[in-house]
C-alpha cells in the first residue's frame, strides 16, 4: 500500500493510517539495520551529525553507556550503502505527515 501513496492522497488518509505506514517503515528500517549488525540509532546519529543542515543536540542519557556509544559512533564512518537502503524504505512516507493537537501547532 505504501507505494500507492501520493501527496494528493495524503489529505484523504487518516492519522491512524499515516501512523501505521510510518511505524511499518520504521520497523522495516530497524530490522534491516539489525540484519546488518548495527543499531538504527547509530545510523540516525551519524546521519544527523554529518548533515550540514541539521544541528544535532544530544541532551543526555541516564545510561552512561549510551553516551560512550554516541561518542564512538560519531567517529566511525557512516555506512552509506545502508543509509541509502534505509532512505529507500522511508521514501514512500517521506514528507507525509498528519495534523496532531492544536491546528496552530501544525
Amino acid at each position: 500500500m505504501m507505494d500507492l501513496v501520493s501527496p494528493r492522497l495524503v489529505a484523504t488518509l487518516s492519522t491512524r493510517v499515516l501512523s501505521m505506514m510510518w511505524k511499518a517503515a520504521a520497523r522495516a528500517a530497524a530490522a534491516l539495520c539489525t540484519q546488518r549488525g548495527t543499531d538504527i540509532a547509530k545510523l540516525a546519529l551519524q546521519f544527523s551529525c554529518a548533515h550540514p543542515d541539521i544541528a544535532t543536540t544530544i541532551a543526555g542519557s541516564a545510561n552512561p553507556e549510551n553516551i560512550r556509544n554516541w561518542a564512538r559512533w560519531i567517529e566511525e564512518p557512516i555506512d552509506t550503502g545502508l543509509l541509502e537502503e534505509v532512505q529507500a524504505i522511508f521514501r514512500p512516507v517521506h514528507n507525509l505527515g498528519h495534523a496532531e493537537g492544536l491546528p496552530e501547532n501544525n
